[in-house]
């Protein structure tokens, strides 16, 4: 079942000492936030536009965070490797201000573990749909939230 983030608050803080969620986190402008609950439900989040927006987002759930380590990529410019970097720092920052145990992890890393290792962001969507047909991912654009769930459920099958 899909709910929405706000919608799963109340949840979350009853789990808080449990840990009974998993949080995959896409940084960037199309990124998003994905929350899996161990009942099998699932929370989904575009990435917040400000500190003060993703503070107010992260500071409500008490689990561990995967979090899609960024990088710069060939002939990105300076300053949209500026722009990546201090995104991904942010979410660092305000993950580790609140206390919330979290580990970076490589595109390439994930995207193996999941099968999705040279495949196109049309292919993560198409194997979070499957995985959660409830989620909000019907529209192209929808590749940030998947790509967090999936992140997520990378996380979930860590020991």
């Amino acid at each position: 079942m899909f709910t929405d983030m706000r919608a799963k608050v109340g949840m979350a803080k009853e789990e808080e000492s449990g840990m009974s969620a998993i949080m995959g986190i896409d940084p960037g402008l199309t990124g998003a936030i994905g929350i899996l609950h161990v009942d099998g439900s699932v929370a989904v989040e575009d990435m917040p536009r400000n500190p003060r927006d993703l503070y107010g987002l992260l500071r409500e759930w008490r689990c561990r965070a995967f979090v899609e380590q960024a990088q710069a990529m060939p002939k990105q410019g300076v300053s949209s490797t500026f722009k990546t970097g201090y995104g991904y720092g942010l979410i660092i920052g305000v993950l580790a201000g609140l206390g919330i145990p979290y580990q970076t992890v490589t595109p390439a890393v994930w995207k193996r573990a999941m099968g999705l290792w040279g495949k196109d962001k049309e292919a993560s969507r198409a194997l979070a749909r499957s995985l959660w047909p409830e989620a909000p991912l019907g529209r192209k654009m929808d590749h940030g939230r998947a790509e967090a769930l999936l992140l997520a459920e990378y996380g979930r099958r860590q020991p």
